[in-house]
């Protein structure tokens, strides 16, 4: 299902489509430090202003990690659409074949 007021577009560049995808993740881990110092924060003892602002920021964290992860849905979906395009008459891999770069050599 696409993500409310997502842009369709017939060809996206793989390299922008990774970076985006990267930025993503790296906003995704600097939430994470803002969920966790909320949660911590929540844990004190705070007066009636503090505990709103904390509050707020709690919130606000929560929805900014919640539309990162439907963001990242996006990204992900245009890279395998984007992947199955450059893929599109290859050679298939056989069932239970490893392909090239997952193989593992014993050193």
């Amino acid at each position: 299902m696409p993500a409310k007021g997502a842009v369709k577009s017939k060809s996206h560049e793989p390299d922008e489509v990774a970076r985006l995808r990267s930025l993503a993740h790296d906003l995704s881990n600097s939430l994470e430090a803002i969920l966790q110092a909320a949660y911590l924060l929540s844990q004190g003892k705070l007066d009636g202003d503090s505990k709103r602002w904390a509050q707020l920021i709690d919130s606000s964290s929560q929805e900014a990690a919640r539309i990162n992860r439907d963001m990242r849905k996006v990204l992900l979906a245009l890279s395998e659409t984007e992947a199955a395009i450059t893929t599109k008459g290859t050679p298939r891999i056989r069932s239970g074949q490893a392909p090239v770069h997952e193989v593992k050599t014993n050193k």
